[in-house]
């Protein structure tokens, strides 16, 4: 199957995280099939990421906040103008499965069966190495190449250790506290190391407002809302460790092979790869893992800074995350 010339779609528009994860498979994908042309079709939100993976050959952009439905249909016709050979739905919903029965592709894999027809082949046993699981592999995420990040926040060279604090997530519930962070800022400026706050989104640029206003320090940056994904990959990649609950960024530093303190309440990844992280803190809630996004009980307010701290000091100090 490896030696044959076949052309590839493979589909998996979104999230940040999710779309981390499946660069795992694309990549698995082309080391064991090197002659097949793979072509990822993802939100336009992140084509900058994905067309920067050696292994994928071209991009399919489908701008979904803005072209919406009628755009889908336009997609769905290009696709079927291009003679693809084989479909690989990561995605798994009901829309991408939809577009896979759609598509008058031959060959359609997804794992989970969804629509009627949609798929006809329900394992990835055939066009993947499964040996290697995604927690043991170092790293599968290709950073940009771009040195513009570099020239503007990395001047200094390595004179000092540098970490990226992943401030916010996507609920309430998976964030450490500002007051938290506050504490660890000024913790970890006095250990010397030099901070970056990364994230997007509303809740995120008014906490890392609040942080600055609270802590002057030349050594502590705020980067949060102005960042593309490819340099907030970039900077991600040329810091020593990357502090964050369970958000995009998070994967993007685990694919990276970065050092990684993961911060966990109630929200639990599997076991496979938390241990793949470097650290991973707890809340000390009894009810760890629960799922709650509205749950009133104490949760990662509970993790203290001098327990992350001791933390990124042991992680930094000893390298790799493997």
């Amino acid at each position: 199957m490896g030696n044959e010339k076949k052309k590839i779609l493979f589909i998996r528009f979104s999230s940040l995280g999710d779309v981390i994860l499946a660069n795992f498979y694309a990549l698995k994908i082309k080391q064991k099939n090197p002659s097949w042309h793979l072509t990822w079709l993802v939100d336009s939100m992140y084509r900058d990421i994905v067309m920067s993976q050696p292994w994928v050959d071209d991009v399919i952009v489908w701008d979904r906040k803005k072209d919406g439905n009628f755009g889908f249909i336009k997609i769905i016709k290009f696709i079927r103008s291009q003679d693809f050979d084989v479909l690989i739905d990561m995605h798994n919903t009901d829309r991408s499965s939809l577009l896979s029965f759609l598509s008058g592709i031959p060959s359609r894999y997804a794992e989970r069966r969804r629509l009627p027809f949609a798929h006809n082949i329900h394992s990835f046993e055939t066009i993947m190495d499964g040996s290697e699981k995604i927690y043991k592999c170092p790293a599968y995420l290709h950073p940009p190449e771009d040195n513009k990040i570099m020239d503007l926040y990395f001047k200094d060279g390595k004179a000092k250790k540098r970490l990226a604090l992943a401030i916010g997530a996507s609920y309430e519930k998976k964030r450490w506290p500002i007051n938290r962070w506050m504490e660890f800022i000024k913790l970890a400026l006095e250990a010397n190391f030099i901070l970056y706050l990364v994230g997007d989104g509303e809740d995120e640029i008014r906490g890392s407002g609040d942080i600055m206003d609270a802590v002057k320090s030349d050594d502590l940056v705020n980067l949060v809302g102005k960042l593309s994904l490819s340099e907030l990959v970039q900077v991600v990649n040329e810091t020593d460790a990357t502090i964050s609950g369970d958000t995009g960024i998070l994967h993007i530093a685990r694919a990276l092979g970065k050092n990684i303190i993961g911060l966990f309440g109630p929200n639990l990844l599997s076991d496979n790869y938390l241990k793949s992280l470097s650290k991973s803190i707890y809340s000390s809630c009894p009810q760890l893992g629960c799922g709650n996004w509205q749950c009133s009980k104490p949760c990662l307010e509970t993790i203290q800074a001098p327990t992350v701290l001791e933390s990124v000091i042991e992680v930094t100090e000893r390298g790799g995350i493997i």
